[in-house]
């Protein structure tokens, strides 16, 4: 029993003694805190001197060990010193609603701050400034409703500043002043109403509500207004698309839409003139593809312009039928060409096409077609009389055969040749050497 007596007293003196040595050393490390936050105070960076003491106190806390008095003490003078600090910089960066933040925790922990209230009035009378000066320019914008509640907010602050209350002021009398002059304008836009002179109408009322925009009798006299303006175009364009003048119709139709666009058949009117505009611009195309002799792109459009229409097909068929005419007169002058130049025969297909496509007659194409079938129909007779002769030796009767031939159709057959050929052996007096050919027409 003695010895394990023994063998205890000495385990609790050796616990005791660690116990002392750790209270001891943890004291040494708060005063060594304690005395480094006190050197960041004596530099004036409150910041770093509080957050060294908050972040050891709030392990303390972390690890449920009782925060040393000391450590406690040294932390509330930090946190004042902070608290104090930091408001002022939030007021010199105009934060001062985050200042009186401060202040109040501040106040909270310090009521006998000597600073508070002169740091509290400097932040309250910024602010309440502030506020003004967005009235200012809220004002300068003509926006008195926001500049009205800018110089409110102000004076809610600041009772008494001088800047909100002049500012207010300054509204009351310009609104005042706007109010009056609405009232002019209405009445002058009412005087006009009777002369029907809705654009004055119109004018006055909306000068009216810019001045004063609750004016609803002044709304309701420019509705008005607008709509009696937006029927005379509407008149007008209807005028107009009877005269056939569909670009001005549209004009005015579109106008009377901007001013009210519920009018009724505006809409029905708008694409119905764009039609037709759209139909002008077909016609348009085709007229000038038909003085360039492209004929069939112009029945093409012509045929797509009178499917849109119907107001102006009597102009689209006229259109049409200038189209086949000119395309005839075209047919006629190139059939001509070809009789001019001597190809009766190509010339009797053309004008014998020329004279099917127009049964009711263009020109004198149907006299051609009678002249140079005659005239072709002779050349065959006199050749084959020539033929005949010449294969008879009968060269004298032959050589006159060709030539009635050639004057009836020159290129019927090579009777250049022939009669070359005969009066050569006629001056010769010699006997044909050998039977004709067969003309080939050309």
């Amino acid at each position: 029993m003695h010895q394990k007596r023994a063998h205890s007293r000495p385990t609790s003196l050796a616990l005791a003694t660690t116990a002392a040595v750790s209270a001891l050393l943890a004291g040494c490390a708060t005063r060594s805190l304690i005395d480094e936050s006190q050197a960041y105070t004596d530099l004036g960076q409150h910041i770093r001197a509080f957050r060294l003491l908050d972040d050891a106190r709030d392990l303390a806390l972390l690890e449920s060990d009782p925060v040393d008095p000391e450590l406690e003490r040294a932390w509330r003078h930090a946190r004042r010193n902070f608290l104090l600090d930091r408001a002022r910089r939030y007021i010199f960066l105009e934060y001062e609603k985050e200042a009186l933040v401060d202040l109040a925790a501040l106040e909270a922990i310090a009521p006998d701050e000597p600073e508070i209230p002169i740091l509290r009035r400097r932040a309250v009378h910024k602010l309440a400034l502030r506020a003004a000066e967005d009235g200012d320019r809220l004002l300068k914008q003509r926006l008195f409703a926001e500049a009205l509640a800018a110089y409110l907010e102000a004076e809610s602050i600041e009772p008494t500043l001088p800047e909100a209350q002049a500012g207010r002021l300054e509204v009351e009398s310009q609104v005042s002043r706007l109010t009056e002059r609405a009232q002019q304008q209405f009445l002058m836009a009412v005087r006009k109403l009777p002369e029907f002179r809705f654009d004055e109408v119109r004018w006055h009322s909306s000068n009216a509500i810019v001045d004063d925009p609750d004016r609803e009798d002044a709304e309701a006299l420019r509705l008005r207004a607008q709509r009696e303006l937006a029927l005379e175009a509407r008149n007008r364009g209807d005028e107009s698309r009877e005269k056939g003048n569909f670009g001005a119709a549209l004009v005015d139709y579109r106008s009377a839409k901007t001013r009210n666009p519920d009018l009724e058949g505006l809409e029905e009117r708008i694409a119905d003139m764009e039609a037709e505009l759209q139909v002008s611009r077909l016609a348009g195309e085709a007229q000038m593809r038909m003085r360039q002799g492209r004929f069939d792109e112009a029945r093409e459009l012509l045929d797509e312009a009178f499917a849109m229409t119907v107001r102006l097909r009597p102009g689209i068929s006229e259109l049409m039928l200038q189209n086949r005419h000119l395309e005839g007169e075209a047919q006629y002058t190139k059939a001509r060409d070809l009789e001019l130049q001597g190809k009766k025969q190509q010339a009797l297909e053309a004008f014998s096409a020329l004279a099917e496509a127009w049964p009711e007659g263009l020109d004198d194409e149907k006299q051609r077609v009678e002249l140079l079938s005659s005239d072709i129909a002779s050349a065959k007779t006199e050749w084959d009389a020539a033929v005949a002769a010449e294969a008879a030796g009968e060269l004298e009767q032959a050589l006159e055969h060709y030539r009635s031939s050639k004057l009836f159709y020159a290129r019927l057959a090579d009777a250049d040749e022939r009669i070359a050929a005969l009066e050569a052996k006629l001056a010769a007096g010699k006997a044909p050497a050998g039977a004709a050919k067969q003309p080939e027409g050309n």
